[in-house]
């Protein structure tokens, strides 16, 4: 399986604030799976690929509104 870890700049590899980035082929189709562990618990989420450019869009717009261009 690949995957990819994103994390601030300077955390370890363990660290709450990383984020997996993986695939997960189930019989109803491929996924983007994003999981995060933290002291309090596991979180995993599911996106179906037909989806995913819309996710990436809405992320993008709050970007915009919040952070800036």
């Amino acid at each position: 399986m690949l995957s990819y870890i994103v994390l601030p700049k300077g955390e370890p590899l363990f660290s709450p604030y990383a984020t997996t980035v993986s695939v997960d082929d189930e019989a109803a189709g491929v996924f983007v799976v994003l999981s995060s562990c933290s002291d309090e618990a596991h979180v995993k989420l599911k996106i179906d690929f037909a989806e995913w450019p819309l996710v990436c869009e809405a992320v993008e717009r709050l970007r915009k509104e919040w952070v800036g261009k």
